[in-house]
């Protein structure tokens, strides 16, 4: 179960891009907490062997109320704690920590401990869509360290990140070192217009155009060579033939000894955006043309400024365009 719990929170930790993530587990009844599990990402501190048998009602007040509520306790700056969250400010600055968010584990019979997310590099405002993952994945495991029973752990915990996955609405895909596909949700299935069994196990080569393909590949030869995350603009033909503009964000995912063994990719359609910028332009270069040759002068003024004159503007008044800015 503990491997299990340690590659779901490097997955997830690495997709929101998190720089640490873990697991605080209670015990003697409550009163105490330790942190159990454990990820960094690269060139982060650990924390876990300075984290044992906290008391947590004594030491961390503050932020044990709102755990104990049940609350999500979400701190974009540590800086900016109240006063009545001294002792938190302390030891979360002990640890390098610039913003948090923790949740609850929890059954329906009791709390089993709070799963949380820090920033150490920067200030972060987690969004919404970090918190539901956080929550989702604290229910999750919640569950799975409630049951003793190791081989079915680890079924629910593998489950846990294909449900995750595949409730995400953009397509989701995620590969081996070798760049062959292990995954994706339904998305980007019906994005592509193939069946899982003729993509799993696929090269980018082996079902996509090849001039594409030796994008997809050549970055993501850069990703697996320099770690980290990326995000870049690129195409993708659909299921009908049609070439759309997308965002590729994309994360290596690691073993537990930290070396690299895959990658989880995001696509974002941003196709109708472009083609509005495009219509945009087309439009501005038109109006552009036409005002620069009609006789009548025009001036365009937006906010008590000017932003535009034609040369008939000019011709009329005598003034250039620096007189007319001054």
């Amino acid at each position: 179960i503990n491997s299990a719990i340690d590659r779901a929170l490097s997955s997830v930790g690495t997709f929101t891009g998190a720089d640490r993530a873990y697991i605080f587990s209670f015990r003697n009844g409550d009163t105490r907490a330790d942190n159990t599990h454990e990820w960094c990402a690269e060139g982060i501190e650990p924390q876990i062997d300075h984290l044992k048998g906290i008391l947590i009602d004594e030491q961390l007040p503050w932020f044990s109320n709102h755990i104990r509520n049940r609350e999500v306790f979400h701190v974009a700056n540590v800086e900016a704690l109240p006063h009545d969250a001294l002792l938190e400010r302390k030891h979360f600055e002990e640890q390098n920590i610039q913003s948090l968010i923790v949740v609850p584990m929890e059954t329906k019979a009791r709390l089993l401990g709070f799963l949380g997310f820090d920033a150490v590099n920067r200030w972060r405002n987690w969004s919404e869509e970090d918190r539901t993952i956080l929550q989702f994945f604290a229910q999750t495991l919640s569950h799975v360290i409630e049951r003793k029973n190791v081989e079915e752990a680890l079924r629910e915990s593998e489950a846990f990140l294909q449900t995750l996955i595949a409730a995400i609405p953009t397509p989701v895909f995620y590969k081996d070192r070798n760049g062959n596909y292990l995954g994706f949700n339904k998305a980007f299935e019906t994005f592509f217009g193939k069946k899982r069994e003729l993509i799993i196990g696929k090269s980018v080569f082996e079902i996509n155009p090849p001039e594409l393909a030796e994008i997809y590949r050549a970055k993501d030869e850069e990703l697996f060579n320099t770690g980290g995350t990326q995000r870049y603009e690129s195409q993708w033909k659909n299921v009908h033939g049609e070439l759309g503009d997308f965002i590729f964000n994309k994360a290596v995912f690691t073993d537990s000894k930290g070396t690299i063994t895959g990658l989880i990719g995001i696509l974002t359609d941003i196709t109708d955006r472009k083609r509005a910028e495009a219509a945009l332009f087309e439009s501005e270069e038109k109006f552009r043309l036409i005002s620069e040759q009609s006789l009548m002068s025009i001036l365009i003024v937006q906010d008590d400024k000017i932003k535009y004159a034609n040369q008939a503007y000019f011709t009329m008044t005598g003034y250039t365009w620096e007189e007319i800015m001054n």
